[in-house]
């Protein structure tokens, strides 16, 4: 073996390097065919900066572990960058690079006419606006139920301010969490008149509806029953100061039910519909908001996109607990969800903005329009005035 080995050494060196030099290339090639194997999907959302830590990466590694070879990157972006893009979509100028996108509800029938959307999964949460109400400041009033009409909302916020509590606060800008306060806290005493802002995409504020509504908003301010500093008050700092017990009422999302429920517990408040006219319309509409997910039109991977917004769409109704339609009926037995159930059975969801991507201007617009209102003598229908030519201006 030795005489062997001395004889035909360097044919065994040469054997063994080419053996090592193959063996390399083997495991190269097959680790690079590895990894181009695995399928990546880029999910472009904002729904992050609202969920509990990890709550997402828990869900993607759940599918992740379901769908061997498929990888999801998560990719956050703004509502209002979201917004922007689907909405000024141009093939040859998009800077969105994503296969699944996070969705409102109210965009999916604009974006899949379009083109920009393949296909959209049932939403996966929506929320609508509401009345909520501390059940403790109204029964000192010497009230055992919350307000139906406006009218009797100015009724009762004059019995309930005093020593400090205000009957609401209003926001008029946004906040770093992405809430818009003219949305949550303005336009729906505005719907729950019936009446829209907008029709075939041009303002029609001037209408008797709205200029009521700013001169219902107009009297609250005036007597002091709306809290001070509501030009500077984000969407958090209304809910603050529902839960101290700064305020009576709140008009806001539902989706904060969870969160001020365990703030305050569930005999401490309430929510019903935000109060219409004194004769109230047929048919309110509510402020909405929601979680949906869509296919991008540009991916390149339909049939693993479509797999995930349908995953989204079954487990994400878990992400935010109570705020999902979808499990109210089978939650009757709790009266709070019982009754937002009912209450969004009871009108219909207002989609002035579909399809509106300057809608952050137009908030804006309107917030400067009723800061006039209350610190100028303009009348309330000089006030709708004014907003419906900026709107027009913006929307031009």
């Amino acid at each position: 073996m030795l005489s062997f080995i001395k004889k035909h050494g360097d044919e065994l060196i040469f054997a063994l390097a080419l053996a090592m030099l193959v063996t390399v290339v083997i495991f190269s090639v097959s680790r690079k065919f590895g990894e181009s194997d695995v399928i990546k999907i880029v999910f472009t959302q904002w729904w992050q900066g609202d969920l509990s830590d990890n709550s997402l990466q828990n869900l993607i590694a759940e599918f992740e572990n379901q769908h061997e070879g498929i990888r999801i990157i998560l990719n956050y972006t703004s509502f209002e960058d979201i917004r922007f893009e689907l909405f000024n979509y141009d093939r040859s100028d998009s800077t969105l690079h994503t296969d699944v996108i996070a969705l409102d509800p109210i965009w999916v029938p604009e974006l899949l006419a379009r083109g920009i959307i393949k296909s959209a999964d049932a939403p996966i949460l929506s929320f609508i606006n509401v009345l909520y109400y501390n059940i403790d400041i109204l029964r000192k009033a010497g009230f055992t139920r919350p307000p139906a009409t406006r009218s009797e909302f100015l009724t009762f916020a004059r019995a309930v301010s005093a020593d400090g509590i205000y009957a609401l606060t209003l926001s008029l800008g946004s906040d770093d969490t992405g809430a818009r306060g003219v949305f949550d806290t303005v336009y729906p005493w505005i719907w729950a008149s019936g009446a829209p802002l907008l029709q075939e995409g041009m303002p029609v504020l001037t209408s008797p509806q709205v200029v009521a509504t700013l001169d219902f908003l107009s009297t609250l301010n005036a007597e002091g029953l709306i809290a001070p500093a509501s030009f500077t008050t984000s969407t958090s700092e209304v809910i603050e100061d529902f839960i101290t017990g700064k305020t009576a009422f709140m008009v806001a999302s539902s989706k904060h039910i969870p969160h001020i429920h365990a703030r305050m517990g569930s005999d401490a408040f309430s929510i019903t519909a935000v109060p219409p006219p004194s004769t109230p319309p047929r048919q309110p509409f509510f402020a909405a908001s929601g979680w949906g997910a869509g296919v991008y039109a540009e991916t390149v991977y339909p049939r693993e996109a479509g797999m995930f917004a349908a995953f989204l769409s079954e487990k994400g109704a878990g992400l935010l607990p109570g705020a999902d339609w979808a499990l109210l009926e089978s939650t009757a037995e709790e009266p709070l969800y019982s009754k937002l159930w009912e209450t969004a059975l009871s009108g219909e969801v207002a989609r002035d903005f579909s399809g509106v991507s300057a809608e952050g201007e137009l908030e804006t617009a309107f917030a400067l329009g009723l800061a006039e209102l209350f610190t100028t003598e303009k009348s309330p229908a000089e006030t709708a005035g004014v907003i419906q030519q900026r709107w027009a201006e913006v929307l031009e």
